[in-house]
């Protein structure tokens, strides 16, 4: 598992039928002077290494070299996820990475521009390190593709939706997600029969209504004017009453890979 942040990385080994992280590293102040990676493994217990100036790819090939000195775990890896920040309206779902995605995840750079750049470095630095797994893109904004229009529209000019992709597309999505079932999971419940109002804290918090598996409205401190005022604008344009976001559809052969993964 890769999490590449804006000047950090995370990373895990993690059993894929229990959950249990075998082996897990983080590196913090990337791109500075005092940058450095702390491993923590069940055999050869807690690492630290200096990675003076590194970025995102260097990092991560320190970690796969730690990784390879223990054969018996690195030759039982069979997939590499990777947390991605910003899909924009293309992604709905995990993907299995190939060119295609990989120009989207760029295009998407500009909506993301801390992050993107970023997951990109952990995605080229996986696929060379690993060129024979599969990799698989998760994506922050694919849990909130169900929003309505009058959720993820601004009080602002409709243009600026349409010309540069000015919208609330909603974030943190794979901590609601995991928040949704887990809570269906300890309440008994089916989660299509649920409605939900998940909570994630942190330093970008956000708390998105769920209504039966949909999701209603996200509320984040970017959030804050309504989308009336542009809907209105977007009907009374001739010819885009019925224009819908284009959502990336995978393939046959990428859902069926990301489903061998799952």
């Amino acid at each position: 598992m890769v999490n590449c942040g804006s000047s950090s990385l995370k990373l895990a080994v993690v059993e894929s039928k229990s959950g249990e992280r075998v082996i897990e590293a983080l590196a913090e102040r990337l791109f500075t002077p005092k940058a450095s990676m702390e491993i923590r493994s069940q055999e050869m217990g807690e690492t630290r290494i200096g990675l003076s100036d590194a970025d995102h790819g260097q990092a991560f090939e320190v970690f796969a070299t730690h990784l390879a000195a223990e054969q018996e775990l690195n030759g039982r890896i069979i997939a590499v996820s990777h947390r991605v920040v910003h899909g924009g309206e293309y992604f709905h779902c995990p993907v299995l990475v190939d060119e295609d995605v990989l120009q989207k995840i760029e295009v998407c750079s500009g909506l993301a521009p801390l992050h993107n750049p970023a997951n990109l470095q952990g995605i080229h630095a996986a696929r060379k390190r690993f060129p024979g797994l599969p990799q698989v893109a998760v994506f922050d904004t694919a849990f909130h593709q169900t929003l309505p229009e009058t959720a993820y529209l601004y009080a602002i000019p409709y243009g600026l939706y349409e010309q540069q992709q000015l919208r609330r597309y909603g974030f943190h999505g794979t901590s609601h997600h995991y928040l949704m079932l887990e809570a269906a999971r300890r309440l008994g419940q089916a989660v299509e029969k649920m409605n939900l109002l998940t909570v994630h804290l942190g330093n970008g918090r956000c708390q998105p209504w769920r209504a039966k598996r949909r999701l209603v409205d996200p509320s984040s401190r970017e959030a804050a004017l309504f989308s009336r005022r542009a809907l209105r604008q977007r009907e009374n344009k001739v010819g885009l009453r019925t224009r819908r976001p284009v959502i990336w559809e995978p393939s046959t052969e990428q859902q069926r890979a990301c489903e061998v993964v799952a």
